[in-house]
């Protein structure tokens, strides 16, 4: 199984809700419900250990108070939903299994596209949005994942960035992980930003 496969399979079970497993596609659902000011509540919190001390947090947290479910509700409330039409659209588009999920690194290089670059002083240029990431990945958490929160942030509001919620969430789930969480979604951005496609031009 590939890793986009076996990336559809996980966000298919979380949509069912299965077994043990966090409900990401709920949550989401459970916080478009809440009211204003408990959704004020959850973005006015500047590090994730704060939502402890927030109703709301438990309201979402399906009985998960560790860092990992911290961090999933820390970057919740500035996250768009991608809508299934859309998937599919370009799932059928790229002639991909109709079950494709977006990789959170590629939805960033998406909203990403109309940046401009910036030489890095290796002779490579790089987004505004590339540096940020790479900035990130060397900084410790929390402050690898504020600064990741500020920039999905900026790029919802300015850029119309989209995420697949469940996916974006297992990876916050599994930030420190080096094969799943931060660093993969770093890797995904440039793989999608950078590697040439078939037809000779950057996905």
């Amino acid at each position: 199984m590939n890793a986009e496969t076996d990336a559809a399979a996980t966000a298919g079970k979380d949509a069912k809700g299965d077994g043990d497993k966090p409900h990401f596609a709920q949550m989401k659902t459970d916080y478009d419900g809440l009211t204003p000011g408990s959704q004020a509540e959850l973005r006015r919190v500047t590090a994730p250990g704060e939502l402890l001390f927030k109703p709301a947090f438990y309201r979402l947290s399906q009985g998960r108070t560790g860092p990992g479910m911290q961090r999933v509700i820390f970057v919740l409330p500035f996250v768009a939903q991608m809508e299934e039409a859309k998937l599919q659209k370009l799932a059928k588009e790229e002639k991909r299994d109709p079950k494709w999920v977006m990789p959170p690194g590629r939805a960033l290089a998406a909203a990403d596209a109309g940046e401009t670059k910036f030489a890095d002083g290796k002779g490579e240029k790089l987004t505004s949005v590339g540096i940020r990431l790479m900035q990130i990945k060397r900084l410790e958490e929390p402050l690898d994942l504020i600064q990741f929160r500020r920039l999905v942030q900026h790029l919802t509001k300015s850029h119309s960035l989209l995420f697949d919620w469940p996916l974006l969430a297992w990876g916050l789930l599994a930030w420190g992980n080096p094969e799943k969480g931060k660093n993969k979604i770093l890797r995904d951005y440039f793989r999608a930003k950078y590697v040439p496609s078939k037809k000779g031009k950057n996905k």
